[in-house]
């Protein structure tokens, strides 16, 4: 992936500001808190083609599936959700 098709928000700003004049950052944090292993599962399993690609088919992805189920189900058994933030920036560069 070249520089131009993903900017990294460590050093996106810097990139931009050698073309552009004007560069905002504004920052931004996404928090969630599910408390049903399902909908997380099935994100991770969406991720299973690229990975299976690099990774070629030697890992057994249904054992992955239902690791990853039985250890989300006993963090919310024991927490009442598994909280996390995503954190991230959108550059505007004029």
């Amino acid at each position: 992936m070249d520089r131009a098709a993903r900017l990294p928000c460590g050093n996106g700003r810097e990139i931009l500001s050698e073309h552009f004049g004007d560069v905002a950052e504004h920052s931004w944090a996404a928090h969630y808190e599910p408390n049903d292993a399902e909908p997380l599962v099935g994100y991770l399993d969406s991720g299973r083609e690229p990975i299976e690609a690099e990774l070629g088919g030697a890992l057994p992805w249904e054992e992955v599936l239902v690791t990853a189920r039985a250890l989300i189900d006993d963090h919310i058994r024991r927490y009442g959700a598994l909280r996390f933030e995503r954190r991230g920036a959108t550059l505007i560069a004029r």
